[in-house]
């Protein structure tokens, strides 16, 4: 007796891999490695942001700080949303499959770049907020300090810094969801 989905994947044409690289690699990385790498990511990332929507930062900080623990549900959610909408392109991308190569891997990786810059984004509005709580004029420095933590944390051990990661970045990214998504409800009305 077959599974169905085995039967079904048979009939189709086979299994599908989406996994051309195990993700392992990346945690196999040196600790110093993988925080060099995050903090120069973050870094990028961060600092075009702050060039280029310098008045979206600012908002962004100014709603997280507003309600920093419903800031956090609403970032939680986010992720989960994020994480889904990644998963979801990779299985299907892996159906396509063009001249023998199966696009599965590309959506994960499209996936992946999502959550990176999305992690970015959290942490350059963690950096700015912690900026402006000393009470110094954010801005670069705020940056700076935010790449500095999601180094410190890409250097952590990969369960601990996957917790921490999506903590500090909820933290950045929810407040201007929960004010996106308030918006959207009393526009409704």
């Amino acid at each position: 007796m077959q599974i169905p989905s085995a039967r079904l994947a048979t009939e189709v044409g086979g299994a599908v891999q989406l996994q051309a690289v195990d993700p392992a690699t990346v945690f196999d990385l040196a600790g110093p490695v993988r925080a060099s790498a995050m903090f120069v990511f973050v870094l990028l990332v961060g600092s075009v942001l702050l060039w280029r929507h310098k008045g979206f930062v600012e908002y962004s900080t100014t709603a997280t700080l507003s309600d920093p623990l419903r800031t956090i549900g609403y970032g939680i959610a986010t992720h989960a949303v994020l994480v889904f909408a990644a998963l979801y392109l990779g299985s299907q991308l892996a159906l396509v499959d063009v001249a023998g190569v199966n696009f599965g891997t590309v959506g994960l990786l499209l996936g992946g770049v999502l959550l990176g810059v999305t992690g970015s984004v959290g942490f350059t509005v963690v950096g700015i907020a912690i900026v402006d709580v000393w009470g110094e004029a954010a801005g670069w420095s705020g940056v700076a300090l935010g790449a500095l933590l999601a180094g410190g944390v890409a250097g952590l051990e990969p369960l601990v810094a996957g917790v921490v990661w999506v903590g500090l970045v909820s933290f950045g990214i929810g407040g201007a969801v929960r004010d996106w998504l308030r918006a959207s409800a009393r526009a409704d009305i």
